[in-house]
């Protein structure tokens, strides 16, 4: 048989078989470049966010709709950018408030001569007269004010903060004869050991303020300083009217919150003013190493702060 007639089939299987492969060559092209446009546009998108990112804008990545791990790659960084974005207005804010702390600082010490003559002016004029109860007050007052002025530092001993709340409380006791009597007890190196000043003081004044605003003798102070574990624990405990139960769950509820949200806590300024100075300035000072709660019992409330020894060295 002519060698035609025997591979003539086989010619047309051949050109069948080539086209066969031709079409499933195209097919898997196809496919091939249709699923990896499927995966490699999600990591695109998400590359081209990454390296975009100037550290100023916050704008979130649109959400993916892979089906697969990339979807939570995308989810994690928008996660990531929210965070940044609350951490930078965060220290934004700080920096306003240390800034504010600041110049506050400096506006209280303007002049501060003049007012110590002034009132050793006045003094020498009570001492003349012989106005005993008037002198005890002008010393008081002297001493509260160069304490609190403290030469522009806001970390002093723990002498001098004592020294600082003792001479507020006994004016306290000359404008409100036989009101309350105080106690110290401090067991603890008090001219070795550094804390933020101004912090016994508001919590003393809030006690006198409130604690014995129903009363008109027999109120009591104590101060209690001790140490555990490297941390000072400083509690103002008073007797009187206890503090209402929903503000002392309110501010204890305020330890580790921002501090944004710490003021917005008290819109009324009339109220909590006290405690949103003091822990503010404690968290500016100390971070979140710091505890600050009140305690209640029906005749009696207690203010109790942890902060972290060598108060010096903290940023």
């Amino acid at each position: 048989m002519p060698n035609e007639v025997v591979t003539s089939q086989t010619t047309q299987i051949l050109i069948v078989l080539v086209l066969i492969y031709l079409i499933i060559v195209v097919l898997a092209l196809l496919l091939s470049i249709l699923f990896s446009n499927r995966f490699t546009r999600p990591v695109q998108e998400i590359t081209t966010y990454m390296t975009g990112f100037d550290g100023g804008d916050y704008t979130h990545m649109p959400e993916l709709h892979t089906n697969t791990e990339l979807d939570q790659i995308g989810h994690s960084y928008n996660e990531m950018l929210g965070n940044i974005e609350q951490l930078v207005n965060e220290i934004k804010l700080q920096e306003k408030e240390l800034r504010t702390s600041e110049l506050n600082m400096l506006i209280s010490q303007i002049n501060p001569h003049f007012l110590y003559n002034t009132l050793d002016t006045i003094y020498m004029l009570a001492r003349m007269n012989k106005e005993e109860t008037t002198m005890r007050m002008i010393q008081a007052l002297s001493k509260y004010l160069r304490l609190c002025l403290s030469k522009g530092s806001d970390i002093v001993s723990v002498e001098d903060e004592l020294e600082n709340v003792k001479s507020y409380m006994e004016i306290q006791q000359i404008r409100n004869v036989d009101l309350f009597e105080y106690e110290i007890d401090c067991q603890v190196n008090a001219k070795e050991n550094k804390i933020l000043k101004l912090i016994l003081q508001p919590l003393v004044e809030n006690a006198v303020k409130y604690g014995f605003s129903e009363i008109y003798e027999g109120g009591y102070i104590r101060i209690r300083i001790t140490e555990e574990n490297d941390v000072l624990v400083l509690s103002v405990y008073n007797t009187g009217m206890p503090m209402n139960k929903d503000m002392v769950e309110k501010i204890n509820g305020l330890t580790h919150l921002p501090i944004s949200q710490i003021k917005e806590a008290f819109p009324d300024k009339k109220h909590g003013y006290g405690v949103f100075n003091i822990l503010t300035r404690l968290r500016l000072k100390y971070g979140d190493k710091i505890t600050y709660y009140y305690e209640t019992t029906d005749a009696s409330t207690t203010c109790t702060i942890k902060v972290p020894k060598g108060g010096e060295q903290e940023s």
